[in-house]
């Protein structure tokens, strides 16, 4: 994930190069990939800034954290 603050930055380059996805990386060491970095700016464009906070869901609850953190601690580290 990344934050507000770094997807700003990099459509604000993206702009400043003349829509370049290599300069962007090449500068800032990310998004990974054209599609990212087109969609955010895509975003902007619409709405003239980009969402602050993610709307996907998370992964695991807390409890299935918690779980995974305490069985860790009882019986040490993994073997995969």
């Amino acid at each position: 994930m990344y934050s507000y603050d770094d997807r700003m930055r990099a459509v604000k380059l993206y702009i400043q190069y003349d829509h370049s996805f290599s300069s962007v990386q090449q500068e800032l060491g990310y998004p990974n990939n054209r599609k990212t970095l087109k969609a955010w700016y895509k975003e902007f464009v619409e709405t003239k800034t980009l969402h602050k906070k993610s709307s996907r869901n998370p992964k695991y609850s807390q409890e299935q954290k918690q779980l995974a953190i305490d069985y860790y601690y009882e019986h040490g580290r993994c073997l995969v």
